[in-house]
């Protein structure tokens, strides 16, 4: 559900939509047994990296009407660490530096796996299938009811990944639901994507902040889910997509891009609690 609702909030048909929740739940079944005590995450990141570049790869030369872009760039999202880059932007902005490298390395190996799972994919693939990347204005347009439902459902998905209890699913639902609202408002305002990302992540963190109040908890448990459906896993795709036609220069570019987005989503999201713990306390 998760993998699938983010392929409508990119702008997929139902077609890819559906290819891309069967994928994603085949990596998480294929990453669930090959896990144990002793498999590294980057590794086990690469392995589930794999398999969507397999599947669309498969598709494409079976000349389905797909866009392998968007199956690839939605599916990943499963391996995104949301936790570690949360948690690691959060401690170094407040003043734990050690338990912040920590989470970054953690978090940076899994998203090194992610890449080179893609990368070595696209290598395979490329061979004799093209694997190209549609511009972001060529997607099909989706209305914007649809798309908000689409980040409500893949933030509740997130939740239930994340084995949160039931009545904090529906929370994450709503938030999810303000993260994309959030966005296509700010998108309207500035150019630029980090900047909109990142006033999304304003109010998600702003919503969370409440919610955490009121369920008293912390709002790590809804900020996790509300700005997975945001991350930036198209961006991933096409550095790697970029590294593998050996356009080197540009594909670390996009790939730093898509590191400082992310970046954006998590220390916006803190931003947005501290605004509404202090606008509370004011009160």
């Amino acid at each position: 559900m998760l993998a699938g609702s983010v392929a409508v909030v990119l702008g997929s048909g139902a077609l890819v939509a559906l290819v891309a929740a069967l994928t994603g739940a085949a990596i998480v079944w294929l990453v669930d047994r090959l896990s144990g005590p002793r498999a590294p995450a980057l590794f086990l990141a690469a392995v589930g990296g794999l398999v969507p570049v397999a599947v669309a790869a498969w598709l494409t030369h079976a000349d389905v009407q797909v866009r392998p872009s968007l199956v690839v760039a939605a599916s990943i999202v499963v391996l995104l660490p949301g936790v570690a880059l949360v948690g690691s932007v959060r401690d170094a902005l407040v003043g734990f530096p050690l338990t912040a490298m920590g989470r970054a390395e953690g978090g940076t190996l899994v998203v090194m796996g992610i890449v080179g799972g893609v990368l070595v994919a696209l290598k395979a693939a490329a061979l004799s299938i093209p694997m190209q990347i549609i511009p972001a204005d060529a997607a099909q347009p989706t209305p914007l009811w649809l798309r908000v439902v689409a980040g409500a459902l893949a933030a509740a998905s997130a939740a239930v990944v994340y084995q949160s209890p039931w009545r904090q699913v529906a929370v994450s639902f709503g938030i999810g639901a303000v993260g994309l609202l959030s966005l296509t408002a700010a998108t309207t305002v500035v150019d630029s994507p980090t900047l909109a990302i990142g006033a999304a992540a304003v109010a998600i963190g702003i919503v969370a902040g409440w919610a955490a109040r009121r369920a008293t908890t912390l709002a790590l448990i809804f900020v996790v889910p509300g700005i997975l459906p945001l991350l930036p896993g198209l961006t991933l795709y096409r550095g790697s997509l970029l590294l593998a036609s050996g356009d080197t220069v540009e594909g670390l570019v996009v790939l730093l891009e898509a590191a400082v987005r992310m970046s954006a989503l998590a220390a916006g999201a803190l931003l947005g609690e501290l605004l509404f713990s202090r606008f509370t306390r004011s009160w």
